[in-house]
């Protein structure tokens, strides 16, 4: 990755740069809030799992009510059941983190959506940066320049054709020579983490892909 000082970078570069932070920030910012929604979540789970033992606890101890009296009665040691009034104790207090953790949780998930909305907002600002560092580029400019040239020559060339009694002679390519290059795909990618990335340079005239994109002679 090319790293340059804020002063050494050109004005494009600079917005791309606080461009990329900003973005970085608000993908930062959603990711804790949604680890967040999802602990609560897992917290409702676990809370409503100790609800229903607690609850569990109490019928068993309400059905062996009466097993308690008759050993107390007879002096017997009291049978092993669930206390009562910790299991009151215990559902009162699970109920509590309960409904505090639903109310958290739905404060936490209207969060969320106004941090997925700043997230876009920064992805708008991204796309927009990486566009004018790549208009500004002169990269873009030479292959521009280079495709003009080339237009201008196929141009000649056609009219030569046509000169030649060839009527029926027309360039014509095939969906595979309008597939965007891998090199340029990769190097806006990596724009938008590297402000001061490279874009690839003219393609050679007899490029490793050039008979798969064109694949066919002209009709003569």
């Amino acid at each position: 990755m090319t790293m340059l000082s804020a002063s050494a970078r050109l004005p494009e570069r600079a917005r791309l740069a606080a461009a990329i932070e900003r973005h970085a920030e608000a993908a930062g910012q959603l990711a804790r809030v949604e680890a967040a929604v999802q602990k609560l979540y897992d917290d409702n789970i676990a809370s409503r799992t100790k609800i229903a033992a607690a609850r569990r606890g109490l019928s068993i101890a309400a059905a062996g009510r009466s097993e308690i009296l008759i050993s107390q009665a007879l002096g017997e040691p009291a049978p092993d059941l669930p206390d009562p009034l910790e299991c009151e104790r215990v559902l009162s207090e699970c109920e509590r983190e309960l409904d505090d953790g639903r109310k958290a949780r739905h404060l936490l998930e209207a969060e969320a959506q106004r941090a997925k909305f700043a997230l876009d907002l920064t992805e708008m600002g991204l796309k927009r940066a990486v566009a004018d560092v790549v208009a500004s580029d002169p990269a873009l400019a030479a292959l521009r320049a280079e495709f003009e040239r080339c237009r201008l020559r196929l141009s000649v060339l056609i009219g030569a054709l046509l000169g030649a009694g060839v009527t029926t002679s027309r360039v014509a390519w095939g969906e595979s020579a309008f597939v965007p290059a891998a090199d340029w795909v990769n190097a806006l990618v990596a724009l938008r983490t590297d402000a001061d990335g490279r874009l690839p340079g003219i393609p050679p005239e007899d490029g490793p892909d050039a008979g798969s994109r064109d694949g066919r002679k002209a009709a003569a």
